[in-house]
């Protein structure tokens, strides 16, 4: 009875810092105060500036839940670590930096993240099922997995290392830019939506075209004068 009652509360924890549901829990070392979790001054600084809500030299749990938006571009930071603690994150910015990791497994709800021109060699978006945005532009990044981002709408990641790229289950994206990269070919006959298309410094061989496109390839579309098209 006793461990029935730990858990009862510690799943309690959960759903009041994390806003978490039963099909996807977010369980946290309960703290005092989430910036004692970090280990940039800069990012910490930032958190207590704007977050520290009732003055009290602490950034609690509950209100780093209340947070839905965290803007660190241009800040030199070197790592985001703590960012777990904001559970409810719907938008963030943290370009211009000089991050080599990012995780964001436990911010799954956010819908826009922007972190270009980092030194990121990897960038795990699994759980953040609800992104409609994504810009990773000027990084290392040499693979990147968007299959459960459904939802995503713009993709920007020019200028990486990617040898291949996988939009096939991104059927919503109106805006790819993927130029820059080491792509040999590229499938978009399934992003029927597709507005701009940006591919081009790529050694591509193929690109994949749905058929309604067959006669008529949409004005915003630059690709390699040179590569084949078929269509599907």
């Amino acid at each position: 009875m006793k461990k029935i009652r730990f858990i009862a509360i510690l799943l309690t924890i959960c759903f009041f810092y994390s806003g978490c549901t039963k099909d996807n829990p977010i369980i946290l070392k309960e703290v005092e105060d989430v910036c004692e979790q970090m280990d940039d001054i800069k990012f910490m600084e930032y958190c207590y500036s704007n977050f520290d809500v009732n003055s009290d030299g602490k950034v609690s749990m509950i209100e780093a839940a209340a947070v839905k938006e965290i803007y660190v571009g241009k800040k030199s930071i070197t790592s985001l670590n703590g960012i777990e603690y904001f559970t409810n994150l719907e938008e963030l910015e943290c370009s211009a930096n000089k991050l080599t990791s990012l995780d964001v497994r436990k911010n799954v709800k956010l819908t826009e993240l922007f972190c270009n021109e980092n030194n990121l060699t990897a960038l795990d978006v699994s759980k953040n099922v609800k992104l409609t945005v994504l810009q990773l532009r000027y990084n290392e990044i040499t693979n990147i997995d968007i299959s459960k981002n459904i939802a995503l709408t713009d993709l920007s990641c020019y200028n990486n290392k990617l040898t291949s790229l996988d939009v096939r289950k991104n059927v919503a994206l109106t805006n790819l830019s993927c130029s820059s990269n080491n792509l040999t070919s590229l499938d978009v006959s399934k992003n029927v939506k597709l507005e701009y298309l940006y591919c081009r410094k790529n050694p591509l061989e193929i690109i994949y075209i749905n058929n309604i496109h067959k006669d008529n390839i949409p004005h915003n579309w630059e690709l390699p004068s040179d590569v084949k098209i078929e269509y599907k």
